[in-house]
């Protein structure tokens, strides 16, 4: 099947025409992809670092938890951490 770069006739300028509107249509669609994964991509950046500044509160917390827990050991209290204080990691 040779594809001449001129059509000939009005049947093979009309398939030559839909496959450039297809064309047109298929780029447009990976425009728009690719713009949406840019936006999924910086949301994720986002709540990544969000988790980590999370995380490292959390962490910062349960440290001052346990020197608060300490503390009221050496003042005469039991020093022992109740089950559901338990680390979940």
């Amino acid at each position: 099947m040779s594809e001449r770069l001129h059509p000939t006739s009005d049947e093979e300028f009309a398939a030559l025409k839909a496959r450039v509107a297809r064309l047109e249509r298929l780029e447009e669609q990976v425009y728009f992809q690719e713009q949406t994964l840019s936006e999924l991509n910086d949301v994720i950046t986002l709540q990544q670092k969000q988790l980590d500044h999370y995380q490292a509160r959390l962490e910062t917390l349960e440290e001052k938890f346990r020197e608060l827990w300490e503390l009221l050991g050496e003042e005469g209290g039991e020093a022992t951490v109740p089950p559901h204080y338990m680390q979940l990691s």
